[in-house]
Order: C-alpha cells, then structure tokens, then sequence
C-alpha cells in the first residue's frame, strides 16, 4: 500500500510502514503542510492494526534539515512578532508531532541517509532505533547560528544520550557530528555503508515488527520512567509495567482469530467489531475523535474477546473476576480511565472529558453493558463520584471519593421507594432525623442498583429531614452517606426486572435506626433536591447513550440475520422482501 502527499510519501512493506520525507529540493525541511501531514499520519498509524513497525527517512541527500523558518504565519493568528508565531507553531503542530511519535504503539526505526539538521535531530532522536548512512551528519545550529535554546524535546533527550557535558558542548559550538562520532557518543545505534542503509533499516523494522504487540511502547515508557526514579521504586514500577505486559499477551493470545469469522465465535451473540465513525450520529461533533478510535480499539481488542467469558462466569456466581480486574488494570495504563468527570482535577487519576466528549464514549461502551466497569465509567458510582467531587468535605473525598476514582471499592445510590411514586421525590418517606450525636436514617428502599456488588461499600442514601416539616417541599430532603456494614442496614432481596437478576444488584434496602456521625452529611441540610438534579443531569446523558449503543447493536444484529442466508432458504433471497428491507432501512 501506497499514499503521496505534498511532502512526504507512505508506503506499506509488509508489516512495516515506511514514511518518506519527500521535499528533497529543500533537503526535506519540514513546513507547516509537511508538518501537519506527519502528525496526521502517525495520529493515523497509531489506530493501523496492519503496520506494527515505522520506517522514517528521507528523500534525495538529507534526512531532514530542521525546520522551514520562513512561514509565512499562521492561520487565525494576528501578524505579530516572528516569535509568537514560532512559537504558536511549536505549541499546536512540533510538540504533539514529537509526542505522537514517543507514543506510538509500534516500534519505529528512523534512517539517517544524509543532512540532519535542527528540529530534523530531533525527530530522529523521537524513534526507538536510529541508523544512519556513514557519510550522514548531524548539526545543531539551535544557539550559535540561531540564538535559540534547543527546543522539541532536545534539551531532555540529548543529556540523557551524550552527557550533560557534551551535550551542553555540542549545543553551545554548533559543531558538525559525523556519523562514527555519534555511534561511539551513543547518540544513533549504528552506521552502513550508504547504498546498504535502507535495506538495514527496512531488516530492523521487520524484526521489530515480529515482537509482541504493545511490547516497544512498555520498554519505551520503562527506560523512560527510570530517569527520574531511585531503584528500588524503579524495580516496583518494572514489575507493574510486567504485569501489564503479560495481561496484554494473554488478551491477545485469546482474541488472536483463527479464522476470517473467530471474533464471532467468541460471544454468545455474534457482536462483531463496531465501526464507530460511521455509525454514530455524534462523532463528527466532538473534539476527540482520537479517543473514540482508541476506546473502540479496546472493546475489539481486549473486551469483546471475553464477552461469553464474562457471561459463563457470571452465570456461575463468580463476580467480579480476575479478568474484569486485569481489564480494568489494562484501560487504566492506556488512559481510558474516569473519562465522564469534567471536573476531574489535575492529581486525580483518569482523563477529563466534557459531557460531550463523553457522550459518543458511552455509546460505544452501550454495546456489552459490562464493559462501563472496565474503564470505571459505570452507574451509579459515575453519578455518585460527581456528587462527591462537588459536594464532598475533605474527610469524605479522602475516605470515599478516591478509593472511587481508583477503582478500589463501589457504592450505590438509594433514592426510590416501593410504597410511594418516587418518581415525584417529594413523596419519599425515610427520614433522616438529626440527633446530638449524628443522624439516624430509617426507611426502605428498592432499584438501589451496585447494592450486592462484593466492592460497594457504602451508599448514598436520599431522605426527608423529619425536623424540618416547616419547609418547603423541595427544601426538606438531605442526603447522607451510609457505609453499607453499619448497623441496621439489610440488603432484602435482589429485585429481577423482566426476569433478568443482575449479578451487581438492583436491591430492595431496609434502613432501620441507621445510625451514622455528623460528617456523613454530603452537602447541606435540606438541599437533597438540588444535589438530586447535579446528578441527575449528566447521568441522563450517560444512560440515553449507552441506551443507544445497545440500540445500535440491536440493529446490527437484525440486519445481520436479515442477511444471512440460512434466513430465506424457505422464503426466498434478500431483496425479494422489499417490506422487511424498508422496515430496517427506517430504523437505521
């Protein structure tokens, strides 16, 4: 596979991808357009099943001579100073293009063919292995002839290859690097003759690309890590990123397909693969659509794999498992992790999403209605987390809030009664009377979903305050949180909802002089209907899209048997129905 863009070349070999710069008139400089389209095509590698290695070189003589510095500005940026432009191009198009390729998933081989100059440096430096041509050189112009501090990385990078002392040298001089110095400094892996270079590199890429998946982005992280650790926390942090290592072989060894239709064979209901893009109604709208590819490359991955094992397990009673554990572990270190929380704080683990990021992302989890617990983005601890992490007193985010955000425990919300229409809260009966000590919660509820789930440890528990009979209908209600050992509290029964028991709990609760301490208040007195509502916004839009992706999944399965040919062996072939065709054509 081929594909040519103004300024650079990519070119399938297998399963290595060969990125080309190709602007050899101006020894492949890199412009704003060449820019944009190298950060395009890794952002798009990245999501590339097919390629499990990069090649990056260079057309004609030069492997890169650094960046074109006369751009004639940016668009919708102000005709200011050289400067501000500059650097508004690094902080939008040069930084994420060096990030793109520190975290690429595959390996990548950068070859050096011949002038590598400036930013060109660093880029090269941004790969797993470089090798270069014997007569190729490296030259950093950034102070003497610039005035400029190395940027993209170098000042981080070079250190860590050369020496602080040479590299501050080479920096401060400007001097011209040869290819055997900057072998024997550590700088690139090895040289080859000039005419042998390209198919050295293009042998390395294909052994890298041989390894097991995933395998040069750990070691990548790990050597990385190990700059700023002691040992001993170094040695614990190898021993985790093993761990990983070895759930990422075992997921990919079970959803390795042994036939062109394998991923059928392993769910209960035929769920193929869903191709997002195309299907959600959402996915041009948000602002990231990188996230969505990533959150649906899990799900194919490593998710829907163990559909019927997660089922057969759970029929057995056996919940949660080890395997929903390691998945969780898995979603964690990729960063799909909290991902409903827009208030998520910068110390707080996960990635911070505006509900409309979020929306197209629960879509996609909507489709195997466990999976939300893998990337801690199940009901109802995502609707109590948001309560907590706007209401919570620093004891309670400390004792509850960041064992949830961790994935440690779970909770559940008790809001609904069986004797009244709860639906209009105002008709709720259990009390939560203020005493010297506390309060003392007395009532029943029922639908109090996570209630059995072996992790809930404590719920949050929605009551009329019995001392304040003078107010207002909507100014009475308090919620309390209860840990679910604390004396009084029973779990009755797990309520089937059509015939259906789930194995977390939609649990009928009785409270019976539920005692609990003065700190237990979430919020204020009285303000239990307002709490009720900041929940309850987003969470609608957590479940409608969930909701919709089951939907779509529905459909999918529909259309599916619609055209499978065992469907009109007795009544005929797709086409000839021209009813049914249109019924499935209105619903999609």
């Amino acid at each position: 596979m081929s594909n040519e863009t103004a300024g650079i070349q990519m070119a399938r070999d297998g399963a290595v991808m060969r990125l080309t710069l190709d602007r050899p008139a101006s020894l492949n400089s890199l412009s704003l357009d060449t820019i944009k389209q190298v950060l395009a095509a890794l952002r798009a590698l990245a999501h590339d099943h097919q390629s499990r290695a990069l090649l990056i070189t260079g057309a004609g003589r030069a492997f890169c001579a650094g960046w074109q510095l006369d751009e004639s500005g940016v668009p919708g940026l102000p005709d200011e100073s050289f400067g501000v432009r500059q650097s508004h191009l690094m902080e939008e198009y040069f930084n994420p293009l060096i990030q793109a390729l520190h975290d690429l998933p595959i390996p990548v081989v950068a070859a050096v063919n011949g002038v590598c100059a400036g930013a060109g440096v660093s880029v090269a430096l941004a790969a797993d292995i470089v090798v270069a041509a014997q007569d190729a050189s490296f030259l950093l112009t950034f102070a003497p002839k610039l005035g400029l501090v190395p940027d993209l990385g170098a000042t981080w990078k070079l250190p860590r290859l050369l020496g602080w002392a040479r590299a501050q040298a080479v920096t401060l001089l400007g001097d011209r690097i040869s290819a055997a110095e900057a072998v024997q400094w550590g700088m690139i892996w090895r040289s080859f003759p000039p005419d042998e270079l390209q198919g050295a590199a293009m042998a390395l890429a294909v052994r890298l690309a041989e390894a097991p998946p995933g395998i040069c982005r750990e070691v990548r992280h790990a050597y990385h890590a190990a700059q700023t650790r002691d040992l001993a926390t170094q040695m614990d942090y190898e021993r985790l990123r093993q761990r990983i290592c070895w759930m990422r072989l075992r997921f990919m060894k079970a959803s390795r397909p042994s036939s062109k239709n394998a991923h059928r064979i392993s769910t209960p209901k035929r769920i193929r693969p869903y191709n997002h893009q195309e299907k959600s109604w959402i996915f041009n709208t948000v602002k990231k659509p990188a996230l969505q590819r990533q959150l649906q490359d899990f799900m194919d991955r490593y998710v829907l794999p163990h559909h019927r094992q997660w089922h057969e397990q759970a029929e057995n009673g056996q919940h949660p498992t080890q395997l929903l554990e390691d998945l969780k572990a898995l979603a964690r270190q990729e960063g799909l992790w909290n991902l409903f929380l827009p208030g998520l704080r910068a110390d707080e683990p996960g990635t911070r999403l505006s509900n409309l990021d979020y929306a197209p992302l629960a879509e996609i989890m909507g489709r195997l209605h466990w999976s939300s617990e893998v990337f801690n983005c199940s009901a109802p601890d995502t609707g109590n987390m948001e309560l907590l992490h706007l209401f919570a007193t620093p004891a309670q985010t400390t004792q509850w809030l960041r064992p949830l955000l961790s994935g440690e425990i779970r909770s559940a919300f008790a809001m609904t009664e069986p004797d009244v229409a709860s639906s209009d809260a105002t008709n709720i009966q259990t009390t939560i009377r203020r005493t010297a000590s506390g309060y003392v919660v007395n009532g029943r509820k029922w639908f109090t979903s996570g209630a059995i789930h072996p992790h809930c440890r404590f719920a949050i528990v929605m009551g009329v305050c019995a001392d304040d009979k003078e107010r207002g209908p909507h100014e009475r209600h308090s919620m309390v949180l209860v840990p679910l050992d604390t004396p009084g509290v029973r779990i009755v029964r797990n309520l089937p909802i059509m015939h259906h028991l789930s194995v977390d709990g939609h649990c009928e609760v009785l409270f019976r002089d539920v005692h609990v301490p003065a700190d237990a208040l979430l919020g204020e007195e009285g303000a239990g209907f307002a709490l009720a509502q900041a929940r309850l916004g987003p969470g609608r839009i957590h479940h409608c899209m969930r909701t919709i992706g089951q939907c779509e999944l529905a459909l999918d399965l529909m259309a599916e048997r619609a055209g499978a040919a065992r469907f009109w062996q007795a009544s005929g072939r797709p086409g000839q129905h021209p009813r049914l065709d249109r019924r499935i054509a209105h619903r999609d």
